[in-house]
């Protein structure tokens, strides 16, 4: 049975702001009287420990867990983030106690990116490196300073987040997806033949085409990817990148093999 110690951990910075829950009750999370410090004048959030397990219900809009708007009260989970985009804090909630979830983390924010969640480049490349077969996939977010600079930089952000989710969604294991840097991903893919991966490749580029909903106004943040095979000789990534830059060339949203 589930003692009900859970930890919040603020992701800017884990040494501040940190909130050990109580064994079982109500938890208000942001506002003027809140029981973890996040300097908002009213509350975002508030965490319930109920049947042995944590319940969230969001206090304002688009309060996110794992990316997703938080309708109605939802089940919090082990390893999820809970996110207010109005004022960019992103909080890690961990289940049990405070210094080993503490010490989970820290471990967590070595291998992860930050923003997405996605493995880090250090990841993708050492995983890169043991690869004997397979194929690359390069994704590059197209026009996102386009983006960025029409609708604000939280437009990017959020382009930047659901790219991401679409690739959580889409990507299991074996198969390892990363964020490469800036608007960049990459998808590895060991065992696989070119069509397998180009097929992979074109799902993961439909599913981002729909325009998506910010601040009343529809943005368009389409995907270009480039699809190599594993290379012996170390030349993966630059023949994945030459496909991609082939993609973009041609006119973007769409998939190139190499």
């Amino acid at each position: 049975m589930s003692t009900g110690h859970a930890t919040l951990v603020l992701e800017a910075n884990w040494r501040t702001g940190r909130k050990v829950m109580p064994v079982a009750g109500t938890v208000v999370i942001g506002g003027p009287d809140d029981d973890l410090d996040l300097g908002g004048t009213a509350p975002l959030a508030i965490a319930t420990f109920r049947d042995d397990r944590w319940w969230l219900r969001a206090c304002a809009p688009n309060v996110t867990v794992d990316d997703r708007v938080v309708e109605g009260e939802v089940e919090l989970r082990h390893g999820q983030r809970i996110a207010d985009p109005e004022s960019r804090h992103r909080l890690w909630f961990l289940i049990g106690d405070e210094q080993l979830a503490l010490d989970e983390l820290r471990h967590v924010e070595t291998v992860t990116d930050p923003m997405t969640s996605l493995f880090t480049r250090r990841v993708a490349l050492r995983h890169l490196d043991r690869m004997r077969d397979g194929a690359l996939l390069m994704i590059d977010v197209d026009r996102l300073k386009q983006i960025n600079d029409r609708y604000g930089m939280q437009a990017g952000e959020l382009t930047l987040r659901r790219v991401s989710r679409i690739l959580r969604d889409h990507v299991a294991w074996p198969n390892l997806a990363a964020r490469y840097g800036g608007e960049e991903f990459l998808v590895m893919m060991p065992g696989v033949d070119l069509e397998t991966a180009r097929a992979v490749a074109e799902r993961l580029r439909v599913v981002a085409e729909p325009p998506f909903s910010f601040e009343d106004e529809m943005v368009t943040a389409t995907i270009s990817i480039g699809v190599a095979l594993h290379d012996p000789a170390g030349a993966t990534i630059h023949l994945a990148d030459e496909a991609l830059m082939q993609a973009k060339v041609q006119g973007r949203n769409r998939v190139r093999c190499r």
